[in-house]
């Protein structure tokens, strides 16, 4: 329940009308990454003008955030090429791991705070967050793809094949199964304790496949349960443009699992 203190200070949302995803589309269709990301209720555009949420706009965003993933990924790849950094294990290890560790600790903020609040302050530290988050990614990728020949060729196939989607996603989604929605929620309940389950028993090179494998899964059916849901959303065309930030960043979410998953599963086979 939204207490008035709420409201006083998101004034952006007085005077519309809200609406749940159970009204719209029915959150247990929606992937586990879409649900995050839309904070209940939802509103809707004004009738002076204002901009619906709309599939293209969605596209635009996403590529958005692929496009700048791909400057960083490229700069730091070059960058160290040429830097002494890579002899240097403990420092090398530290300049990987740190920006996860710091996109993971406001991972917190984003999803309990920012995401739900309409004020100008939280949607530009939400923009921010998302492209941090994207950046420290491309960024450990590329320091890993030094080490790893695989690397670039698996996450330049997944890229791609994405783009593609995106980009002609309504003629896709015409010709997708409704059932991929719940079929990505129930790879959730079982991604969850092999992954845990791999992390204690480390070694185990089957287990180690099998995790990853089941993340790509579950990456690739929510992919195509977010564009299922975003194509829903525009036609619509009433949901606020404001909610094609949180559903261009939720592909990118999907893309990102779907990379993690298949270099966890060739890495196991490599070693």
């Amino acid at each position: 329940m939204v207490n008035k203190k709420w409201y006083k200070r998101n004034r952006w949302v007085l005077g519309r009308e809200e609406l749940s995803t159970h009204d719209l589309y029915g959150a247990g269709d929606l992937s586990f990454f879409m649900d995050a990301n839309l904070h209940e209720p939802l509103y809707v555009v004004r009738p002076e003008g204002e901009k619906a949420f709309n599939s293209r706009g969605v596209k635009i965003k996403a590529l958005s955030f692929l496009v700048f993933s791909i400057v960083v990924f490229v700069l730091s790849y070059v960058y160290l090429e040429f830097n002494s950094l890579r002899n240097e294990d403990g420092i090398y290890n530290f300049v990987i791991f740190t920006p996860i560790f710091i996109s993971l600790f406001f991972l917190l903020f984003y999803v309990l705070w920012w995401t739900s609040e309409y004020t100008k302050v939280t949607f530009v530290l939400c923009r921010v967050y998302e492209f941090f988050l994207c950046g420290s990614i491309a960024w450990s990728l590329a320091c890993w793809a030094h080490d790893n020949d695989f690397v670039v060729p698996i996450s330049a196939s997944v890229v791609s094949a994405a783009v593609i989607c995106i980009l002609c996603s309504g003629f896709i989604m015409s010709r997708v199964n409704s059932r991929i929605q719940g079929f990505a929620r129930v790879l959730v309940l079982t991604m969850i304790p092999v992954v845990l389950i791999n992390l204690l028993v480390q070694g185990n090179r089957a287990l180690g496949i099998l995790s990853g494998l089941i993340v790509t899964v579950f990456a690739v059916a929510s992919f195509f349960a977010d564009l299922k849901a975003i194509e829903y959303f525009s036609s619509l065309n009433k949901l606020h443009n404001r909610y094609e930030w949180a559903a261009a960043f939720s592909l990118v979410l999907d893309i990102i699992f779907c990379i993690a998953g298949l270099l966890k599963s060739t890495n196991d086979n490599n070693e």
